[in-house]
């Protein structure tokens, strides 16, 4: 093991361990990641007929899917690569169609699922890593502001089974543009 734990020391104390481990001097050594990924994706678009008033609702259902190819190396220590896939989708309607209300904006909800059933990276020292799968969602709220040119968009995210705040942002778009 090259990294010592260090977690319990005092600061002088963990200066002093490091110095004494890297022979006096620090130790600088490379890191690397590399990843090859290929994309595809379908952005699928359906009416969804609710049945009543003849009313019905455009639906946009944009998926897609990586498929990864890693490549770590730190220093001399070793190197490793593995094989992952990811995969997402989400659903998108007009809420000023669903509501006939031309003022309102658009709602998107969406998952993706990172490093579907596990990424194995295999070490040349033998060992093999497995990076951990994680689903994530969210949830946007688009709303046009015309007389601004401008579109603000509010959204939020979180890991499903992680013990992990949710997080919360806005985007402002000015004339499509910026």
């Amino acid at each position: 093991m090259h990294t010592p734990d260090l977690t319990d020391s005092l600061a002088d104390r963990r200066a002093q361990l490091v110095q004494e481990i890297a022979g006096g001097a620090p130790d600088y050594f490379s890191d690397n990641e590399d990843a090859f990924v290929l994309s595809v994706a379908r952005n699928n678009h359906f009416t969804l007929d609710w049945g009543w008033l003849y009313y019905k609702q455009q639906i946009e259902v944009p998926i897609g899917v990586n498929f990864k190819i890693i490549h770590q190396g730190i220093g001399n220590f070793g190197s490793a690569s593995g094989i992952g896939i990811d995969a997402g989708a989400m659903l998108r309607f007009s809420v000023a169609e669903f509501t006939q209300t031309p003022a309102l904006g658009n709602i998107s909800f969406g998952a993706s699922v990172t490093d579907i059933g596990g990424t194995r990276l295999s070490w040349s020292t033998q060992r093999t890593q497995v990076v951990p799968m994680h689903i994530n969602s969210g949830l946007a709220y688009a709303q046009p502001l015309p007389l601004l040119h401008t579109v603000a968009t509010l959204s939020s995210d979180f890991l499903i089974g992680e013990a992990a705040q949710p997080r919360f942002g806005m985007d402002m778009t000015y004339d499509g543009k910026v």
